[in-house]
């Protein structure tokens, strides 16, 4: 390309760039006023939480720090633990039996199916 050529697309780029934007106005980008909330009721939802919050504190002051927890039976918590770990590691060996056996059918079913080809 030439220095004319050249410059005559540098000034239609010019052009274009500065043609202006048609940005959307705040009215555009409104929410419907069915979205909107309406002052009344955050202020009766407020006045619930602040009853809430109330009542939890009351809550939390009625106990004494002084007082001793009851002691809690870790061993048996262990033995509980361990038990339901051993049933169902046991189901678990079962359902991979199962599902071994299962595939040695299909297996044997595919492999049968073949050599009838």
């Amino acid at each position: 390309m030439d220095n004319k050529q050249t410059s005559i697309s540098e000034g239609r780029r010019d052009e274009v760039a500065q043609e202006p934007i048609d940005r959307p106005n705040s009215t555009d980008t409104e929410r419907p006023p069915s979205a909107q909330r309406i002052n009344q009721d955050v202020n009766e939802s407020d006045e619930l939480s602040s009853e809430h919050s109330q009542e939890l504190e009351e809550e939390l002051y009625e106990d004494d720090p002084a007082e001793k927890i009851e002691d809690f039976d870790w061993e048996e918590l262990q033995q509980k633990y361990h038990e339901s770990i051993l049933k169902y590691e046991g189901e678990e060996a079962e359902l991979t039996q199962e599902w071994a056996d299962l595939m040695n059918v299909l297996k044997t079913a595919v492999v049968q199916e073949n050599s009838c080809d």
